[in-house]
């Protein structure tokens, strides 16, 4: 699955823009998606790994996944609809928040 792909075209931001500097509010909340869908549903795939993919540290990682995590935990509504227009089987999220969480 190219999650950098799907953010990209949903956030309507391009890869170098994603993966880049900026600190725009809706690039970085791209980006965090990006960084959650890369940990949660890519098997074996560290904070370290999606940070070496996203050019960010394994701190940075740890806190955008963080972020989603609480945010759908928090059936945050902007954010559960990015997440289920994101995945492939929208009403498997609940079962995602579980699969492997920071901590």
């Amino acid at each position: 699955m190219n999650w950098t792909k799907r953010v990209c075209d949903y956030y309507e931001v391009s890869e170098a823009v994603l993966l880049g500097p900026s600190k725009d509010a809706t690039v970085v909340e791209a980006r965090h998606m990006l960084m959650y869908l890369l940990y949660t549903q890519e098997d074996g795939v560290s904070y370290a790994d999606v940070g070496d993919l996203v050019n960010r540290d394994k701190s940075t990682v740890y806190y955008g996944v963080g972020k989603v995590t609480r945010a759908l935990r928090d059936d945050h509504p902007e954010t559960l609809g990015a997440f289920e227009a994101l995945i492939t089987r929208p009403s498997d999220y609940r079962w995602w928040l579980g699969r492997r969480l920071p901590g």
